[in-house]
């Protein structure tokens, strides 16, 4: 992706990210359960080995957000990434962005919301380096 364009970004809606986020929690869970047999089953060590499997498998980027009473702004920085595809999905509550790097590590984000997000109005789109999201929430009748 070339930094100066601007390029849309695909948004998918979805019901939950739950789904997506328990795929995420047993790859990491299958991974350090790899690490820890690989060092011999030692229970001495097994607390390091979900952070050297999340280490091993994500990249954690830095996300930077601005809420408003009535809209949002989301900022993912990906400018030292190279990305072979990503995806976001947003649900009335949840925003998740993942996507596949050619160093084959996940990147996996989720940002909360207090509010109802209005999903319709949600728009994402690459430019120098960030994946921008913007949105409205919904109005409370």
């Amino acid at each position: 992706m070339s930094s100066l364009q601007v390029t849309p970004v695909t948004v998918r809606r979805a019901q939950s990210v739950r789904e997506e986020i328990e795929g995420m929690y047993d790859q990491i869970t299958k991974r350090a359960y790899e690490i820890f047999i690989e060092r011999g089953g030692d229970c001495a060590l097994h607390i390091d080995d979900w952070p050297a499997a999340e280490q091993e498998l994500l990249i954690k980027l830095r996300v930077e957000l601005d809420v408003e009473p009535k809209q949002f702004d989301v900022e993912i920085d990906v400018h030292d990434l190279d990305l072979k595809e990503g995806e976001v999905l947003i649900t009335p509550a949840d925003l998740l962005f993942r996507a596949s790097t050619t160093t084959n590590k996940s990147v996996f984000r989720t940002v909360h919301f207090s509010q109802t997000i209005d999903v319709d109005s949600v728009k994402a789109t690459y430019f120098m380096g960030k994946i921008c999201l913007k949105g409205l929430f919904r109005s409370e009748q």
